[in-house]
């Protein structure tokens, strides 16, 4: 995270600390919801373990700043950059539609 201004820093480390990446991993485990990879056991694919989760996480909200985007998504984690907020969700299911 060497790029990143200290509220820049400061932003994704409070996003780290106040996530409830527990519950996120409940749900997963619940859902039986694995993701494509190399696991800590080596199995795959896998249920993310909360480390895993934290880890693929905190990349998402760093590489928001380092590469200028928006929005970066993949397996239910979102991470987002708008009107100086910075977010995380876990996104069980969403849609649009373009409607112009």
């Amino acid at each position: 995270m060497d790029n990143l201004t200290a509220n820049q820093r400061d932003a994704v480390d409070e996003i780290m600390d106040q996530f409830d990446f527990s519950a996120v991993h409940r749900a997963m485990t619940l859902l039986n919801w694995t993701w494509a990879y190399e696991s800590e056991d080596g199995a795959s694919p896998a249920v993310p373990s909360e480390h895993s989760l934290r880890r693929s996480a905190r990349k998402r909200l760093v590489a928001l700043f380092e590469r200028g985007l928006h929005r970066t998504a993949s397996g239910g984690l979102v991470a987002t950059k708008e009107n100086g907020y910075l977010s995380l969700e876990f996104v069980l299911s969403d849609w649009s539609v373009e409607y112009e």
